[in-house]
C-alpha cells in the first residue's frame, strides 16, 4: 500500500543484505549454491548439509550456523538458526550495550551509525537497537544516516541557501509562519528561544519554497520543531532536509495520500477490533477525529515531545508509513478505555493524551502491524 524508502543501492558486502521492510528474506536457492557462503565448503547430501541463515537468508554449513537467538523483529516465535556473522551482529553486539559502559555504548552506537551509511547495516539490526533504546548523544547522526538512506542519496546537496529568504514569500505566507511558530511547542522554553524561532521561520519558509506540491498545514511547525529539538538550532540544514524527506510527496503526509492512511487504519481496525469500529459507527464518530492529526503532525502535536522522539526513531527507520501502524496500535490498545465512552468522551479522550504505561509495548504492537503490510 506504501511505497517504502529503504531500497538496494550501491556496493554492498556480498554477505550483507540491507531489506526493503523486516520481513524474512528470501532465501538462497539451494540449486544456485554449492558452497557454503561464509567458508566455502562443498555441500553435500549427508556429510555437509545446506542450512539457511533465518536473519540474512544465506547458505551456510552447520558449522557456519550453529547458533541460534531470537527473531521477533522479523515475525518468528523462539529462537532461529542464524549464521555466525548475523549471531554477533545482533546478539552480542546487543548484550555488550546493554551491560557495557556509557562510552562503549556511544561507540557501538557510532560504529552502527557508521555501517548504515556504508551500506552494511541489517534493517532488522537497526531497529532491534532502537528498541532498546537510542543514546541521546548520536541520535543527531542517527537521524541524518537514516534520512540520508530514506532520500537515496549519499549526502545533502548544498542547495539550501537557494529556498530561504522572505523575498520568496507571499505576505499570507510570512504571517501564518509567525503565528505557527510562536504557539508551537509554547510552554517548551528551549524551542520558544529567540534563537530558535528565528531558525524555526526560516525552515518553515524553505518548506514552502522546496515542497510547493506539499500544502501548509498547520501541524508541520510541530515538525520541524521536532527536528530541531533533537539536532540543534546550529544544524539548520539537515533538519531541513530531515524534514523535506519525511514530507516526500508518496508518504502518508503527501497530497492525497491522508484518506488513504486512515482508510488503512480503519481496515485493520475492523479486523483487529471490529468492536470497537462498530462503537465509533455507533457515535457517528469517524477515525478522522483522532487520527488526522497524529499523522499530520507524526504524533508531535498530542505526545509528549521525548514519546515524540522515540517515536521518530522508528519513523525515521521503517520511512513515513510507519505512523499509521503505530495509530491503529494506539487505537487498540485504548479500545477497553474508548469502548465505554460516548461521543463527547471519545472525542476528549486523547486531549490532553494520556499517559502511555508501556511505551516499548506499543512501539512493538506499532512495528508488528507495520511489518506485517
Amino acid at each position: 500500500m506504501y511505497t517504502m524508502f529503504w531500497e538496494y543501492h550501491g556496493t554492498f558486502p556480498e554477505h550483507s543484505i540491507f531489506k526493503l521492510k523486516a520481513t524474512s528474506p528470501p532465501w538462497t536457492d539451494d540449486k544456485k549454491e554449492t558452497n557454503c557462503t561464509s567458508c566455502r565448503r562443498k555441500f553435500s547430501y549427508m556429510v555437509v548439509r545446506r542450512h539457511h541463515c533465518r536473519n540474512c537468508g544465506g547458505l551456510f554449513c552447520g558449522n557456519c550456523s550453529s547458533h541460534t537467538t531470537v527473531l521477533d523483529f522479523l515475525g518468528y516465535i523462539g529462537p532461529k538458526r542464524v549464521c555466525d556473522t548475523c549471531f554477533h551482529y545482533l546478539k552480542s553486539d546487543h548484550d555488550n550495550d546493554r551491560s557495557g559502559s556509557p562510552k562503549d555504548v556511544i561507540s557501538r552506537w557510532k560504529l552502527l551509525i557508521s555501517r548504515i551509511v556504508q551500506g552494511k547495516a541489517l534493517h532488522g539490526e537497526i531497529i532491534q537497537r532502537i528498541y532498546e533504546g537510542v543514546n541521546s548523544e548520536v541520535r543527531p547522526d542517527l537521524w541524518t544516516a537514516l534520512s540520508l538512506l530514506n532520500a537515496r542519496v549519499p549526502a545533502w546537496p548544498s542547495t539550501y541557501s537557494m529556498y530561504t529568504g522572505l523575498d520568496k514569500l507571499n505576505s499570507e505566507q510570512i504571517d501564518k509562519i509567525n503565528a505557527d511558530a510562536t504557539r508551537t511547542f509554547p510552554d517548551n522554553t528551549s524551542i520558544q528561544s529567540e534563537e530558535v524561532q528565528i531558525v524555526l521561520k526560516r525552515i518553515l519558509g524553505a518548506i514552502l519554497v522546496y515542497l510547493p506540491e506539499t500544502a501548509y498545514f498547520q501541524g508541520i511547525s510541530y515538525i520541524v520543531a521536532v527536528a530541531l529539538y533533537v539536532m540543534g538550532y546550529d544544524r539548520e540544514e539537515e533538519v531541513f532536509w530531515i524534514v523535506s524527506t519525511l514530507l516526500q510527496p508518496h508518504g502518508p503526509l503527501g497530497p492525497g495520500q491522508l484518506d488513504s492512511s486512515v482508510e488503512f487504519v480503519r481496515n485493520r481496525l475492523n479486523i483487529a477490533a471490529p468492536n470497537l469500529v462498530k462503537h465509533l459507527d455507533k457515535q457517528c464518530l469517524t477515525l478522522d477525529v483522532f487520527v488526522n492529526r497524529w499523522l499530520l503532525t507524526l504524533f508531535s502535536y498530542d505526545l509528549p515531545l521525548q514519546t515524540t522522539v522515540k517515536i521518530w526513531d522508528y519513523i525515521l527507520a521503517c520511512g513515513t508509513s510507519f505512523a499509521p501502524s503505530l495509530a491503529l496500535s494506539i487505537l487498540i490498545e485504548a479500545q477497553p478505555a474508548l469502548i465505554i465512552r460516548r461521543a463527547d468522551g471519545l472525542v476528549k479522550y486523547f486531549n490532553p493524551f494520556p499517559t502511555v504505561a508501556d511505551e516499548q509495548q506499543l512501539f512493538r504492537s506499532g512495528f508488528s502491524y507495520w511489518n506485517s503490510v
